[in-house]
């Protein structure tokens, strides 16, 4: 295992965050694209949170997503979503694994399914350069 530099005191062994990323990928049943995995390696697999322009964006720890894909019964109700993060109100960001590569796509917490699915970018570094730029989520549904 490595050890990969982060803020403050803490030191993030990265082969604890591959662990949880081969034990998420198998618990959801889809592997994660390289920007994906890049981006938790890099935050140690932890959550973050902030505000990005006038968007609030949660990012959910690595090790939760399968959890929520199983508490929220995902592979029956939207087949193909793993959500990775929430606006903090009643949205959820998630990949769609129907596409390849997956698409990155918004649907609220009570969706009634894929017909509710917002497009949000092609791939997790476009969305999070979307963020860093300060654009807001797109809420169009054409």
């Amino acid at each position: 295992m490595q050890e990969a530099s982060s803020p403050g005191n803490l030191r993030v062994v990265s082969g604890s965050v591959d662990e949880s990323i081969r034990q998420t990928e198998a618990g959801v049943g889809f592997s994660f694209p390289t920007d994906y995995i890049r981006f938790a390696r890099e935050s140690g697999g932890s959550g973050t949170a902030g505000w990005f322009g006038e968007m609030y964006l949660m990012l959910f720890p690595i090790g939760d997503l399968a959890v929520l894909h199983r508490v929220h019964n995902d592979a029956e109700h939207m087949p193909g979503f793993v959500a990775f993060g929430s606006d903090g109100g009643g949205e959820l960001f998630g990949f769609d694994f129907r596409a390849s590569p997956p698409l990155i796509v918004m649907v609220g917490n009570v969706s009634s399914g894929w017909s509710d699915a917002i497009v949000q970018a092609t791939s997790f570094d476009e969305f999070m350069d979307k963020r860093r730029r300060g654009e807001p989520f797109d809420f169009s549904t054409e």
